[in-house]
Parts: C-alpha cells; structure tokens; sequence
C-alpha cells in the first residue's frame, strides 16, 4: 500500500463536516456518506494531500447535492 492509499485509509472525517451539511441544507448523515464517496473517489487521483484531494472533492459532491436538493 502506498504512502497516498495510508492517508486516505486513515483519512476521518473533518471537524466542519457538520458546517458544511448545513450550510448545503443536508443533515450530517448526508454529508458523512458524501465525504466517504469523496475519499474513495479521490484515491484514483494521484498528488498532492490526500486530504486536501478528498476534501476538495467533498466540496464538489456537497454542491451538487445542494443544487438538486428540493426547495
């Protein structure tokens, strides 16, 4: 296992996961799968952090979410 697959293996979930559910109008359970998705989706990409990489991604998930939640 590479040093980037160590990361995202023990990648948890950030602090702010919560913030950021509501300021998308999703509840933290929403959330926690989206940011899972994004750390699996982000050990196809390669440098940089793992994190930084994740969360990134996560950002981009949330709003996608966010924009075809229903008002």
């Amino acid at each position: 296992m590479g040093e980037f697959q160590r990361q995202l293996t023990a990648l948890r979930a950030p602090k702010v996961l919560p913030w950021f559910a509501r300021q998308a109008g999703l509840d933290d359970e929403a959330a926690l799968r989206l940011w899972q998705r994004a750390v699996g989706e982000s050990a196809a990409e390669t440098g940089g952090s793992a994190c930084a990489t994740a969360l990134g991604r996560f950002r981009e998930l949330l709003d996608s979410a966010s924009a075809s939640r229903p008002v």
